[in-house]
């Protein structure tokens, strides 16, 4: 079916006839009505009905894909377009239904579409695709358009009419949003995978399984066969192809060692291993029919940012000995000794009780350390309301450690009389950490490398979330516009379509946003207390992914040239006092294994099952290798 979908013109997805079970002529206007790029063609007179239907939904998406501000819709608030102007009762009770038919719209039961694992391929791989629901169309572009305008309005100009919505119309809106544009992003990664040398990562196997694992198939091992046709195989592989001779248990196992091999990383490790629904899995193979959740998918795509080990995951260091076991090297960090109480929710008075039974262990006070310690040394910053990108800790987040400590409501050292966050930082913070979120390596003036354009210049920020990274640099515009310095960098220059270009002139945008900067404000960043306390909800934000259904470990390392000295991490939740920590080859984070001295005695060496990921402050950036050297051994997973 893959190919079919790639050869074919366009595609027509039917999401069902109506949304309360009725015939769509009793709902809907018939004969017929198409969205265009920009127009409605329709056949007979078209208005909207009394009740909201699914030709309010389209026509929703159609105006927001026309980029109109919010408060020119009836669905936030403008009685000029309703039913009755000028009635209150009527314009809320339109709005409360319209949302209504928007969950309808974008949830099962009542259109499963969104639900189904085998559609992802006719939705994203055909050029052109056609939405149909009962007698109405619309181009599936319309609605990616839409969705992506409503990210754009409700994070800036339109926030406060978002704000204003009741929290349920909220997360209606912004789930089907996500929805739509996480579709659209694989659209683009599929018809940008042509110049991609090495293939992009949102279409390696293991990215597809894990932003697709909700979804829903009749035959569990569809949950992977339907994603073979869309996934990436590094050169060299065979590809899966589905083979339905297998059983469940061996499609997870094949599913799970080629994502080991075409990411040349553990990084499967990193995804809730222990989330399962079924008991016939080995511990190092996910249940994909296991639901996901977004802390957990945000926490496993940071790991890219961790390099505990820098050995390669390959065919030669990880082995499949049986189809349930995988040999390679470890070495012991250390044993787990004291455990914290596992952080199980995000309610604001439980996770600071946690915190405090947490800091109580840590036997000393809220410092820089243990705030790093709890955001498992990252940041996820948010830009105005959305999350940007994933970051290291860096030097200057200290005084807005010390901040979070003394101010969040979540801080176990917080005073409780003054829990307001102010959220509008002066320009000049704001304007230097844009700076530092593009250039995280450069936030203070110094003299680089003219030679190295590429490296020291391109502005990595844009990696990690590009739309993003564009209002950034826009707003890093308007300050050189503003300013007496002549701009040489032309935006439409760095970019090719959505895409940053790696060879632009990223080093002009540096050097010209640096000097303005440096004249205007200083040359570093001075954070005051109101300023300093508007940034705490990012470190809230990093905190709640770094720490759900984790629970601090203390151990102490049998490492003979550091022996006595406890270290301090974060564990999975099924940590137990006696589980072991271990570095392994291709592992970007250390690891919880636990002894299995009952495996199958056929089986050579020390046996282990995996509990999951770990961090272990100061051996997340291959720090411990060196010291590890004599202990590396071979052991096997089971």
């Amino acid at each position: 079916m893959g190919l079919i979908y790639k050869k074919c013109q366009e595609c027509l997805v039917y999401l069902g006839d109506s949304l309360d079970g009725t015939h769509p002529s009793l709902t809907e206007p018939p004969p017929v009505c198409h969205f265009g790029e920009g127009i409605t063609t329709q056949s007979g007179k078209m208005k909207a009905s009394r009740n909201p239907s699914v030709y309010d939904i389209f026509s929703f998406f159609h105006d927001l894909a026309l980029d109109k501000h919010l408060h020119t819709q009836a669905a936030f608030g403008n009685s000029a377009v309703s039913l009755k102007p000028g009635s209150e009762h009527d314009q809320r009770s339109f709005q409360l239904q319209l949302f209504e038919a928007l969950r309808k719209f974008t949830h099962a039961p009542f259109t499963p579409w969104w639900t189904r694992i085998w559609v992802i391929q006719e939705v994203t791989t055909p050029p052109q695709v056609v939405i149909t629901h009962g007698t109405i169309s619309a181009s599936w572009d319309i609605f990616a358009q839409g969705a992506n305008k409503y990210t754009h309005h409700s994070a800036g100009c339109c926030k406060d009419i978002v704000q204003s919505l009741p929290s349920d119309q909220q997360k209606v809106i912004s789930d089907s949003c996500k929805k739509i544009t996480g579709i659209e992003q694989l659209r683009w990664s599929t018809r940008s995978s042509s110049i991609a040398p090495t293939g992009p990562v949102s279409l390696g196997l293991l990215n597809l399984l894990t932003q697709f694992r909700d979804r829903k198939a009749s035959d569990p091992r569809d949950k992977v066969y339907a994603l073979l046709s869309m996934a990436w195989t590094p050169p060299g592989r065979t590809p899966l192809t589905p083979d339905y001779s297998l059983s469940e248990r061996s499609v997870f196992c094949k599913a799970a060692l080629e994502s080991i091999y075409a990411t040349e990383s553990l990084s499967m490790f990193s995804t809730e291993l222990g989330r399962k629904f079924r008991n016939d899995l080995p511990s190092w193979v996910p249940d994909w029919g296991a639901p996901g959740g977004h802390m957990y998918t945000a926490r496993a795509e940071a790991i890219v940012m961790y390099n505990a080990n820098r050995e390669k995951a390959t065919t030669m260091s990880v082995r499949s000995i049986t189809e349930s076991t995988l040999r390679l090297r470890a070495a012991k960090i250390m044993t787990v000794g004291v455990l914290g109480e596992t952080m199980f929710g995000h309610d604001a008075t439980y996770t600071r009780q946690t915190l405090l039974q947490w800091v109580y262990l840590w036997n000393s006070p809220v410092n820089e350390l243990f705030v790093e310690l709890i955001c498992a040394g990252l940041i996820h910053p948010i830009l105005d309301g959305h999350p940007y990108g994933v970051r290291p800790v860096q030097a200057y987040d200290a005084s807005t450690f010390e901040s979070w400590a003394a101010y969040s409501r979540i801080s176990p050292g917080g005073k409780s009389e003054d829990t307001r966050v102010v959220h509008d930082a002066s320009t000049p913070t704001q304007l230097w950490r844009h700076f530092m979120l593009l250039w995280p390596n450069h936030p203070a003036p110094h003299v680089l490398d003219p030679s190295n354009d590429r490296d020291e210049y391109f502005p990595v920020g844009l990696d990690n979330n590009t739309l993003s990274g564009i209002r950034l640099i826009s707003l890093l515009r308007k300050l050189l516009r503003d300013s007496d310095t002549s701009m040489k960098f032309d935006l439409l220059e760095g970019f090719e379509g959505s895409r940053p270009r790696p060879h632009a002139p990223w080093k002009d945008l540096f050097m010209q946003v640096r000097q303005v900067l440096c004249n205007t404000f200083g040359p570093d960043i001075r954070l005051n207390l109101t300023e300093r306390k508007g940034l705490i909800p990012e470190i809230d934000n990093s905190i709640s992914i770094a720490t759900l259904s984790r629970r601090l470990i203390i151990g102490e390392t049998p490492l003979s040239s550091v022996n006595g000295i406890h270290f301090f991490g974060l564990g999975p939740a099924g940590t137990v006092k006696g589980d072991e920590v271990f570095l392994l080859t291709g592992g970007k984070t250390p690891f919880v294994l636990r002894r299995r001295d009952d495996a199958d005695d056929a089986i050579p060496g020390p046996k282990y099952e995996i509990i999951g990921d770990c961090y272990l402050q100061g051996w997340m950036d291959g720090e411990g290798e060196d010291l590890a050297l004599d202990l590396w051994e071979d052991i096997t997973l089971v």
